[in-house]
This record gives C-alpha cells, structure tokens and sequence, in this order.
C-alpha cells in the first residue's frame, strides 16, 4: 500500500496527505531508488501542506493566488561562484566536471586557462601535470605525481621546470578571467599572454597591474587586444609583500589576489583605503578559499580594510568531484526571470536560488518588493543552496525614490525596465561601474529604452526614470552587443506595444548560454530572425 502510494506521489507530484506517510515516504526512499530531485520536490510541497501553520513555512497572504499549474524554471549555477569553484579546484588538484554545453562562455575562458595551468608553483625537479579532458566533458583531473604540463589538447606547455614557450590563455570577453588569473599565473611563475576580445581591452586592469609589477612582474601590451606577464628575472615569481589599493575600481583585483598570494613563500598583505565597492564579492572568495583549506585574515576600520594572507599555503579539500549542479544558483540571471514572471501577469517559480547568499544582485527580491510585486520566497527542503521565489500577477508597480546600485551594478538594466512600468519618478545611482561593463551599460540602457517610449535619462552614476507604465515604441538593433542589455530587452518585449527584434542574441552566451531555450520552455515565443529580416 505505501509503496503504491509513494509511486502516486512521484507519477502524480500530489503532496502528500499526512505526516505518516511524509516519515514512511523518507524511510524507503533509498530502498525504492527514488531520485533526489523527486524527493525534493515531494517532501517541499509536504512540508507546507502539512506544516502550513509551522513558523518555519513562508505562507503567503490570503490575496496571493493559489499556484495549481505553475510555471517554473531553475536559475542556472552562479557564474560567479563556478568562476571561483574553478579556480580553487584546479589548484587543490581536484578532478573538476562541468558538463560543457551549460556552462557560458565566461566560465569556458576560466575552465580552458585553469586546465592549462600548474596546480602548485614550480619545484626543483618537480612540475605538476595536467591533462585534457573528452570532448563530451571538460575533466580537471588530479595531477599528483605527474611530470610536464599538457594542455587540452595535448601539446606540451611546459617541462622540466623550465619556461620553454609562452602559455596562451583566451580570456573571450571574461574580466573575471583575466583580473583572476594575470595575479595566479604569476603565482605559479608562468610567462603567459592573456588574449582579450570585444570590450575586454577597455575594462579597467592598470590598477592590478601596477601592484603587480611593484612586486616583482613585467607587464606588456604589444597590442590593444593581449596582456603578456612575465618575471622581471628569468624564471621569477610574483614577489610577496603588501599591496595597496586607493578605492579600488573593481572587487576582482583583490579576489585574484586572494587566489594567488596563499601560493608564495613569506606573508602578504593586501590594504583597501576609501571607497570598496562590491565588498559581497571578496567574502564570496574568501568562503570558497577557506573550503579549500586557504586561511585569509581580514579586518577593518573606517575606510580601511586590511587582508592578511600567510605564504606557503597549498590547496586541499575533499577528493571527489565539483560538479556546477552543486554550485548555487546566480542571482544576476534569475532576476531577468523574476522581472519575466513581473511582467508577464503569469504566476512563474524561479528555483534554485540561494536565499541567503553573499551574492550582491540577490538585492533583487528586496526591490520587487519595493516595486509593489508579490513575491513568496521559502528554503528548500533539503540544501540551503536552493531556495525557490514565486512570483504572483500583480497590479500597478510603484516607484522607489532612490535605488543604490554601487553593490549590483548588473541589476540596473532590469531595474530600469521594471521603473518603467511603475507610475512614477525612479532614480539609479552608485552604478558609475556600470559604464565599464560589456558596454556602457547606462548609455545602453537608456537608448534602448528610449527608443521603446520610456521617458528615461543619464545622470554621471545611473539613470532617472519617470514611469509611466507604457512602453509605446519599437526596437530594433543588438542591445550594443551586451548579454545584460540583450535580456533586458527580451523581458521588455512582453509590456511593449510595438515588436522589439534583436540581433545578435548569442551575446547572450556570455553568461546564460540557454536564456531562450528557457524563455520557449515557459511558452514564451521568440523567433530567430534571418540577416534580412
């Protein structure tokens, strides 16, 4: 009987009726091979069936619409972190595998350098080795007692401990790529040419570059489009000391050099005076370093801030696999799909969402809030990882006086749109970083938005929006080439009265390689347009 009744629940996803068979349901679990996403989904839908009443179930209001036939869709895993799981993973020899038709372009850059890279500076006698993975998947696999270096491919980097060649790494479009990894692959004592596309050549890095080269590095651009690193010395090594930063232009600089200064011989120092934006991001790094075995000290007072790194440090963790489903979701992109669900007057689940996360653009849920959208959020049942938002149809957004975006610079396409829609005067500000993305960001933004009848303006650091709720014209052209831009637009076309046409989607690929495979999957059409369309 309870076996049939278990097979109901899994076929049918009905929650189950009493806390009997919630126990009996989770005592065969294992022995009836059910899968875990299956007890997942089962065991939250229990839990508020059954628990509705508990102080520990997130029940929504009387005048929320009850969910029958839910739209939902899970965020994908958090580029930000999968950049850092990458890093970390590599350099503590982990066998690391990320199936490689999700991951986005920005993580390809990071994966295919790291797969190149030694996992330890170079030792007398002694170079790690690190090999290619199938063309199915991209495997890091544990390098311990291995001698040369192998690329992906399989041609020899590097042997003997000598520099014989130049390592090439492609960052594509990826700053996190290149703000990583110039300050571990000087680390590692690597001579390297970082090559850059697109507007990555004029995203600010001479900050980082000139602590770099204060300790020990030699820094080139022969060209506008690469960045060559070397030792000042034959065979030399980032040199450990202090590293001071005056209002750093980007919380990266310091990452990178949280990922790489644990590798050298002494003690470093890394001292942040003024203004530090993005701070949210630094302890992201310095969670996933202390996972690894990496102690980082940090304190700070005032405008100050002082990380104290001891040298000679190696990586470790436990031996298994990172797989990016254990990675959590990235808020930045489930925004996109909250403002969807926002606009669309349909009820829409956005899963896989960390609700406490050190990620900055998980903001997002304070402003829809402030937006006037109903939202519910409640915990997974079983990881703290995944957490799931539900968005309700809701009447009349309102305006929000003053939004600082200095700590998620990425929301404020999506925040504009949403503005417009609000009956009322908005304002961006803090987001002068904003400018020195994939495009100038507020520019872009508000073009595009202009161009779809927004009554919308610049100010140095964010925009002005006067709401109106109507979005009366057209768009046609490539969002400036920007993934954030391009999904913004994308969300826009289901308010605005006129069609929007985008060229040039794949931009997308950046960091939401599947935006419109999942936009088709919430029944949402989209068309691919020819060249002369």
């Amino acid at each position: 009987m309870l076996l049939s009744k278990l097979g109901e629940l899994i076929s049918e996803y009905q929650p189950a009726c009493t806390v009997l068979v919630i126990i009996g349901f989770v005592a065969v679990t294992y022995m009836c091979g059910i899968n875990p996403d299956k007890l997942k989904c089962i065991l939250e839908r229990s839990t508020h069936e059954v628990c509705g009443n508990s102080s520990r179930a997130d029940v929504p209001p009387a005048d929320f619409p009850s969910f029958t036939h839910i739209k939902h869709v899970a965020a994908p895993a958090s580029k930000s972190y999968l950049h850092r799981e990458i890093i970390a993973a590599s350099l503590a020899g982990h066998e690391l595998q990320l199936d490689i038709t999700d991951l986005s372009d920005d993580i390809l850059a990071t994966y295919e350098a790291m797969v190149k890279l030694p996992n330890q500076p170079p030792r007398k006698n002694n170079v790690i080795n690190r090999n290619a993975g199938t063309p199915e998947r991209f495997d890091i696999p544990s390098t311990a007692g291995h001698n040369g270096v192998v690329n992906r491919k399989g041609e020899s980097e590097r042997s003997g401990g000598s520099m014989c060649s130049r390592l090439i790494i492609d960052c594509k479009e990826s700053g996190t790529t290149l703000r990583f990894l110039l300050p571990v692959v000087a680390s590692l004592g690597v001579d390297a040419e970082f090559k850059l596309h697109g507007r990555l050549s004029d995203r600010p890095i001479s900050e980082l570059n000139e602590q770099l080269e204060l300790h020990g590095m030699k820094i080139t651009r022969d060209t506008p489009d690469s960045l060559r690193i070397s030792g000042r010395l034959p065979n030399q090594r980032l040199q450990s000391g202090e590293f001071t930063f005056d209002s750093p232009q980007s919380s990266q600089f310091i990452s990178g050099l949280l990922f790489a200064l644990p590798l050298l011989e002494s003690d470093s120092v890394i001292r942040i005076r003024g203004r530090f934006e993005s701070k949210a991001y630094v302890r992201m790094t310095l969670s996933v370093l202390r996972r690894y075995g990496i102690d980082i000290r940090c304190t700070s007072a005032s405008d100050e801030w002082i990380y104290t790194i001891p040298g000679n440090q190696r990586y470790v963790g436990k031996v298994g696999t990172v797989n990016a489903l254990e990675i959590e979701g990235d808020w930045s992109n489930a925004a996109v799909l909250l403002a969807i669900g926002a606009l669309s007057g349909e009820q829409l689940r956005v899963t896989n969402l960390p609700l406490r996360s050190e990620q900055g653009d998980r903001r997002i849920l304070d402003l829809l809030k402030e937006f006037g959208i109903k939202l519910r959020c409640y915990p997974d049942a079983i990881s703290t990882l995944n957490g799931t938002v539900d968005i309700y149809p809701s009447e009349g957004f309102k305006s929000i006086d003053a939004i600082d975006a200095s700590d998620c610079p990425d929301l404020v396409p999506i925040i504009a749109l949403l503005a417009t829609q609000a009956r009322g005067r908005t304002q961006i500000y803090g987001a002068k970083r904003a400018r020195l993305k994939e495009s100038d960001r507020l520019s872009g933004t508000c073009a595009v938005l202009t161009e779809l009848g927004a009554d919308i303006s610049e100010t140095s650091d964010g925009l002005v929006i006067m709401g109106t709720g109507i979005l009366s014209g057209s768009y046609v052209g490539d969002g400036y080439g920007d993934h954030r831009i391009i999904m913004m637009l994308a969300a826009a076309s289901l308010v605005s009265e006129q069609p929007v046409r985008i060229h040039g989607c794949r931009a997308v690929a950046k960091s939401y390689p599947d935006f419109f495979k999942v936009l088709g999957r919430l029944g949402f059409t989209t068309k691919v347009l020819s060249d002369d369309d």
